[in-house]
């Protein structure tokens, strides 16, 4: 479920690695669901 989540964010921030790194960067800081 995390995993798809994180395919969906890549593909919506595709044009913006910087952002995308930052959605990685929370995700892992963010506890497991």
């Amino acid at each position: 479920m995390v995993e798809m989540l994180m395919r969906s964010m890549r593909k919506l921030l595709n044009t913006s690695p910087k952002e995308t790194w930052g959605m990685e960067k929370f995700s892992l800081e963010a506890p497991p669901m």
